[in-house]
């Protein structure tokens, strides 16, 4: 068994229980059972659901295989690139975020992005990108 991971701070830790959940979300979604989907990973049921509740003890590279087997690896990849031109992804975020307050496009729809995109995507949040802080 791993050693127990601690993170530094409680919204760390909801960050990334959030995350978890969202992955459980999108497996469920297209019908993956857990028995199934950590089969097809080649994890054991356990470390799947490990990572879909958010425990820091995971393995990077557990959650990167997740994400490419559902197809949203893109998303990291938006963390590792580098751009010069953030100002329009700034834009692109503000625009989605408006298409899903309008019920135009599900939250779920902006894993899927095109691949020139992300292989020179620089991530810039303006100060309340995230909403209001939250009390944890």
């Amino acid at each position: 068994m791993s050693a127990a991971v601690k993170l530094d701070s409680p919204s760390s830790s909801e960050l990334l229980r959030q995350f978890g959940e969202r992955l459980a979300c999108v497996r469920r979604a297209r019908g993956l059972t857990a028995q199934r989907f950590s089969r097809e990973l080649g994890i054991s049921r356990t470390t799947l659901g490990a990572a879909e509740r958010g425990e820091p003890a995971v393995t990077m590279g557990t959650y990167m295989r997740i994400l490419a087997q559902l197809g949203m690896a893109a998303d990291v990849a938006l963390l590792a690139a580098q751009t010069e031109n953030s100002a329009s992804i700034v834009r692109r975020h503000q625009r989605f975020a408006h298409e899903v307050e309008r019920g135009q496009r599900h939250p779920q729809t902006l894993f899927a992005l095109p691949a020139e995109l992300v292989a020179r995507a620089e991530l810039e949040f303006p100060e309340n990108a995230f909403g209001e802080p939250q009390p944890w």
